[in-house]
């Protein structure tokens, strides 16, 4: 896949199918990975492949940590100022996605 193909095809996926991910297929998103580059060749990445009852006791671990703490931090920092015309298209784009799922903005805590 070039650049471009993978910029214009990207998406952002929010939910998900319960569906198991077949192992081998796991096993070559993990062969290809591997090939990734790094900085000085130092490979810094570490693998954790979970399944079964491990998967679900860190589900629903993450949840409730989620759950418990009052914000969360993002490696990349939301921008706080917006140039006017970004600002009104991202505005436009969350009401889309909210009226889309049935959320009124009564539903939503400021």
């Amino acid at each position: 896949m070039d650049l471009s193909t993978a910029v214009v095809e990207r998406r952002s996926i929010r939910h998900f199918k319960s569906d198991s991910v077949p192992e081998e297929v796991i096993r070559e998103i993990i062969e290809k990975a591997r090939w990734a580059p790094s900085w000085s060749n130092t490979q810094p990445w570490e693998l954790y492949v979970v399944m079964g009852d491990i998967l679900e006791r860190f589900r629903k671990t993450n949840r409730q940590k989620y759950l418990e703490e009052d914000s969360h931090p993002s490696e990349i920092p939301m921008p706080t100022d917006w140039p006017d015309p970004l600002k009104k298209r991202r505005t436009r784009l969350g009401r889309s996605v909210l009226e889309s799922l049935s959320i009124t903005s009564s539903m939503i805590p400021n």
